[in-house]
């Protein structure tokens, strides 16, 4: 009888340790598929994430020439100004007799 007694510990313990793999591999197949539907649906915006990496930085290679030649600009505007303000002094000063002539006609 001591035998039965084994044969049935033995199955039970094997049922339990079945049972135990079967759940273990339907979460396994359950977090598979989870893990492909996330996957197929992170794929596509990964991609787009990575354009628009590439895309910022030639923009950001673009803005950095730019910014340099906008300085440049200025520096060449800002002499253009001086001497724009040197000639109108200078213009300026010269209508001075002519004005104080057109002021002594009654002009």
């Amino acid at each position: 009888m001591s035998w039965i007694i084994l044969l049935i510990i033995i199955l039970a313990s094997l049922a339990i340790v079945g049972g135990g793999f079967a759940y273990l591999a339907t979460r396994a197949w359950r977090l598979l598929k989870h893990g492909m539907r996330v996957a197929q649906e992170v794929t596509p915006l990964a991609d787009e994430l990575s354009r628009k990496a590439a895309d910022l930085s030639t923009k950001a290679e673009r803005l950095s020439a730019n910014a340099d030649s906008i300085s440049l600009n200025l520096a060449r505007l800002q002499s253009s100004l001086t001497r724009l303000q040197v000639i109108a002094e200078a213009l300026a000063h010269a209508m001075g007799p002519y004005r104080r002539a057109a002021d002594y006609l009654g002009r």
